[in-house]
Formats: C-alpha cells, structure tokens, sequence
C-alpha cells in the first residue's frame, strides 16, 4: 500500500467498512479477495387492508464484494453466465448486449500481454446485489490505464451505497487513470462527478457501416 492508500490491481485485500456510516473511512486489510460491508437496504412492501397503502421496512443486508483476475474463479464461484446476465438485465437502457458483456469478461481475464482487468462481484447471500468489469487498455502515457467497462446494482438495493463503494475499490485497486463512457441522460453521471471523475473530452465515434 503506498501513501495515499492506494493498491494496485495485482494487489488482494478485505475491506471492512459501513455503508450506512458515510464519515467511516477507516480501512482493515483482513485476508484476500473480499471486501465485507455491512449496509441497511430499505425494502418496499405494499399490503392491502380495506384499501392500498405502503409500509416501509428496513432490514440489514450483508454484502460482500469479491474481486476476480481469473476466469475459473469467477466461473466456480458465482457463475460467468449468472454475471452476465446481471449486467444485461440491470444496465437496463444503458447496457449492450450479453455477446458484448462476455467479451469484457474474457479481456478482463485474459492473460494476453496489453490485456488483463478484474470484476468486482457484490454479493447479498447467494444473489449479486452488483457488479462491475474493469479492463486495463496497456496504454500508459495517452490514453488512460484502466477503462470502467460497466457497472450495475440490482434496482431493488439501489440506494444504499452499494454502487459507492464498488467504484471506491475500483479507485483503490487500479495503479493509474480510469476511463469511463456514460450517456448524459444516465443519472449515474452524478455520482461519477462526486467521485472525482472529470469530463475532460468530447467523445465523437464514426461507426462503420
């Protein structure tokens, strides 16, 4: 870890924190690969009694949040179809299609010089609250290290922080410049800002027939 607490992506770490605390900064290193956090998920509940109303109930979630460099890892523990199809589901409009999805994956496993990344896996259980796939461009100097291929949360936990703290550890893990894509209209585009992430450029793509 350097002075600034940062680790690079070769790095393995566990991370104990609180979402529901946002003054908690304090970072434990404990053993590999996981991050554990502890977050108050609010769940909507309707219930009908001589006429519709809603009852709020809150509950405390367990989510832990795995980082994968290795494709028969990510396969043996949560399931490379299962990640893309959570991807595709929850990007919703802002998404591609699962081809594209699983191509990200294989760059970000691969071990092919200039290539390489890792996925983030938030885990509530047995269901994935969220994830996130980061490849790494082998482009130091002119364009940035690392580009922020997708993120995602599950619509049901959005809210509590969770999407917070996967772009936290993908600050944390990635030694060099992020790069992400994300449409004007995507309200995630805030949280980016708050993050420190700039709009420094235009993009402009010319599309081949």
């Amino acid at each position: 870890m350097n002075v600034n607490g940062s680790l690079s992506c070769q790095a393995s770490f566990q991370l104990l924190a609180n979402i529901g605390d946002p003054n908690n900064r304090s970072l434990q290193l404990l053993t590999r690969e996981s991050v554990i956090i502890d977050s108050v998920i609010q769940t909507n509940s309707y219930f009908t009694n001589g006429g519709d109303f809603l009852k709020l109930l809150t509950k405390t979630e367990k989510t832990t949040i795995k980082r994968f460099e290795n494709f028969e890892k990510a396969n043996e523990e949560i399931g490379i179809d299962r990640i893309v199809e959570f991807l595709h589901t929850h990007l919703e409009e802002y998404g591609d299609d699962r081809s594209a999805i699983r191509r990200s994956l294989d760059y970000a496993f691969s071990d092919e010089k200039g290539k390489g990344g890792f996925v983030l896996v938030a885990m509530q259980g047995r269901k994935i609250a969220g994830a996130s796939v980061v490849n790494d461009t082998g482009m130091k100097g002119y364009i940035p290290e690392h580009i922020l291929v997708y993120i995602a949360v599950d619509r049901t936990v959005r809210g509590a922080g969770i999407g917070k703290k996967l772009v936290e550890q993908i600050k944390t893990l990635c030694n060099g410049d992020i790069a992400l894509h994300v449409e004007q209209n995507n309200p995630a585009r805030f949280l980016y800002k708050k993050m420190g992430f700039k709009t420094k450029y235009a993009e402009m793509r010319f599309a081949q027939e």
